[in-house]
């Protein structure tokens, strides 16, 4: 098991962890799923932060440790998901929050159309917000 860094630097059997750090302010998402990713792959999750989380730059989203070879073969995967979600959550929350100063009362919809098999991903993405994925279906329990 491993990706080609794995199997060049013949990193199998040894030890690994990986750290998840917010780079910025943002809101976390999607940490569920990849620490759902990770413990697949045979990894233990230290750490977790749930969707929704406010974080400030530095701060841990995920920790995980186990086989170097599983650390290669699923982290690009995991942080991939993770920006994107995080990215996505964190958009909509700005523009709730300026959509809601000017008026309190306000609902923010998005849209049914995502990239193919995104769907779960950006509705949860949206949900921490408080964005309604569709008005007329608000809110949305997950």
């Amino acid at each position: 098991m491993g990706d080609m860094t794995t199997q060049l630097m013949n990193l199998a059997g040894r030890r690994a962890a990986i750290t998840l750090l917010a780079r910025n302010p943002m809101v976390a998402c999607c940490i569920e799923e990849a620490a759902r990713m990770y413990r697949k792959v045979g990894l233990t999750v230290n750490e977790a932060v749930s969707s929704g989380t406010m974080l400030d730059a530095g701060d841990r989203l995920l920790s995980a440790e186990g086989d170097a070879a599983s650390v290669h073969l699923i982290w690009r995967t995991g942080s991939a998901l993770v920006e994107f979600a995080s990215g996505v959550a964190g958009r909509t929350r700005q523009l709730v929050e300026k959509a809601r100063a000017e008026n309190p009362a306000i609902t923010v919809a998005g849209t049914r159309k995502h990239p193919p098999y995104m769907k779960k991903v950006a509705l949860k993405a949206s949900w921490p917000a408080v964005a309604c994925p569709i008005a007329p279906a608000c809110p949305i329990p997950f």
